[in-house]
């Protein structure tokens, strides 16, 4: 394996970690046009990283749980977008547990579903609105999303 590794382009002189912060997302796609292929080796903050795109790259890291997922993010970034227990986080069968079940709520019929709920909930908002003359949209949609996620999960909302 660290033979194969060798084969691959080194690209970006001694570091590439401010040509990545400059670039963001152009990144990848500038410094595999130079190396001409699919992947290339670089610096980045002093360590040699080997860069790779495609199926079989995304294979390598989503299958056969060769990689954690535990301490990869920052604990600031982590409570700041998600939290502890999110998918992000977890390995192995919980992971493939918690994606299993998010991919079957954004199948074409749940979201389907959910938009039916939405234009429900929408269509018992506005005759308020227009009897108060207006409508404070932050507040309405709060509550206009909150009762379609309610009714597209099954879940009835208390004194709502």
């Amino acid at each position: 394996m660290a033979d194969m590794v060798q084969t691959v382009p080194f690209v970006g002189g001694a570091d590439s970690t401010l040509a990545l912060l400059h670039d963001g997302y152009r990144f990848m796609a500038s410094r595999r046009r130079e190396a001409g292929g699919r992947s290339f080796r670089c610096r980045l903050m002093g360590r040699e990283v080997l860069c790779i795109v495609g199926r079989e790259a995304a294979e390598l890291f989503y299958g056969s749980g060769r990689f954690t997922r535990r301490g990869a993010m920052p604990p600031t970034t982590l409570r700041l977008l998600q939290d502890k227990g999110s998918v992000q986080l977890l390995d192995g069968l919980a992971h493939a547990h918690r994606k299993a079940l998010f991919r079957r709520l954004t199948e074409e019929d749940a979201l389907e579903r959910f938009g039916q709920c939405f234009e429900r909930a929408w269509s018992e908002e506005e005759p308020h609105w227009r009897q108060a003359g207006a409508a404070p949209l932050l507040g309405r949609m709060q509550r206009i999303l909150c009762q379609a996620g309610a009714d597209w999960a099954g879940v009835p909302l208390a004194g709502a």
